[in-house]
């Protein structure tokens, strides 16, 4: 992992017109704009998703310049340096400058033919409480679970891992499926009325960056809530019952697969 002092380089900077967040965007190999790239910082600290268009902004610390990892199933993961040397002589900046810095990710050599394992439930019996009386009642460790026509299932992709949701020590930490888990700092926990639902207030420390997740117990009997934060929505059960749900894992030893598609999550 590599990190470039700012004082180091306020030499280069001052020659040059730089901006305090990166910026870019991410093509394909037909030049077409790839939505829903995760454009993150290799510390793991900040990270963002390109829009419909390709673009990306993600703020940044003025004393750090990081290399950014870009990432998408279907795509080859890569990782592009903010700071380089031309000839071993000039230096030149990625994603600060005011010229967008275009990155073209190649697509993923994909084998056709899936490879399923599928795992019967040991139960049918999902049930959680209908309501949650304190902070201490909620599940501390939560899986994702999709849906097929055949009901509900846990989904183990041949890129990356299922998602997960956890609360522990006072924290959040979300994992999301191609990437590391992301720590924030719980700062306020509210119960809505009637208790089958609550929100947190969670931070992410170094960039004192705060946003609201919310989980709403949507289906009792089944054990499913409905957990949602920014632009996400993650239908989820508590670990303990992951045995209780049927499991498709995409094997995928040697080569990269495509991956199964589900239906959206229910909505509130």
């Amino acid at each position: 992992m590599r990190y470039f002092l700012y004082f180091m380089l306020l030499l280069f900077f001052s020659c040059k017109t730089t901006n305090n967040f990166y910026q870019g965007r991410v093509i394909d190999e037909q030049n077409k704009a790839i939505e829903f790239v995760i454009v993150a910082e290799e510390s793991g600290n900040r990270n963002t998703k390109t829009d419909k268009n390709g673009y990306f902004k993600l703020d940044r610390n003025r004393n750090v310049l990081e290399d950014l990892i870009f990432s998408k199933s279907g795509y080859v993961t890569d990782t592009i340096p903010t700071v380089w040397h031309q000839s071993g002589e000039t230096t030149e900046y990625n994603f600060i400058e005011k010229e967008t810095s275009v990155v073209r990710l190649k697509a993923a050599k994909i084998y056709e033919k899936l490879d399923l394992t599928t795992t019967l439930p040991k139960s049918e019996n999902r049930k959680i409480p209908k309501t949650w009386e304190s902070l201490n009642a909620i599940q501390k460790d939560w899986i994702e679970v999709k849906k097929d026509e055949k009901g509900y299932l846990i989904y183990e992709p041949c890129d990356g891992v299922t998602r997960r949701i956890t609360l522990k020590d006072g924290n959040l930490y979300i994992q999301f499926q191609m990437e590391q888990a992301y720590k924030f700092y719980i700062d306020k926990f509210t119960r809505i009325i009637g208790n089958e639902s609550f929100s947190l207030d969670a931070y992410e420390e170094s960039t004192q960056t705060g946003f609201r997740v919310s989980a709403k117990i949507i289906d009792a009997d089944n054990g499913l809530v409905l957990w949602q934060f920014n632009k996400e929505k993650w239908l989820m059960t508590p670990i303990e019952n992951a045995a209780n749900f049927r499991k498709i894992k995409n094997n995928c030893p040697n080569e990269k697969r495509g991956e199964l598609h589900f239906e959206q999550p229910l909505e509130e």
